[in-house]
């Protein structure tokens, strides 16, 4: 938004387009860095429950990271010849993907071994 409101204000005012570009950077920079702060608040405020789903999630997280591509790639392979729309087929492998590595994920950590890495 404050994007939107400065740029025209350095157009008419005659700032150069070097100028105009630095400002629209630095403007946009702050606009995530207040945006990511304002969400993290809002979530230590309001959403401060314990959920056994997102418990699980948090704790399989990074086996998920490590295992998720190979079921990712398969899925998309796989809805290829679908005559799908391509958010159909996006939702599709989210849901696949993540369902199979969470998965994988928490039966691969029932293995001592492997279960003190991911």
């Amino acid at each position: 938004m404050m994007i939107i409101a400065i740029l025209p204000m350095a157009v008419a005012n005659g700032v150069v387009p070097l100028a105009r570009h630095l400002i629209s950077g630095l403007v946009f920079i702050m606009c995530c860095g207040t945006t990511g702060f304002a969400m993290l608040a809002l979530f230590l405020r309001f959403a401060n429950r314990r959920a056994p789903a997102l418990d699980s999630l948090s704790r399989n997280a990074y086996g998920i990271y490590l295992v998720h591509f190979g079921f990712v790639l398969w899925t998309q392979y796989l809805l290829l010849p679908a005559a799908l729309p391509a958010a159909v087929k996006a939702a599709i492998v989210l849901t696949v993907a993540l369902v199979a590595s969470w998965m994988t994920t928490a039966a691969l950590r029932r293995i001592p071994g492997v279960g003190r890495v991911i």
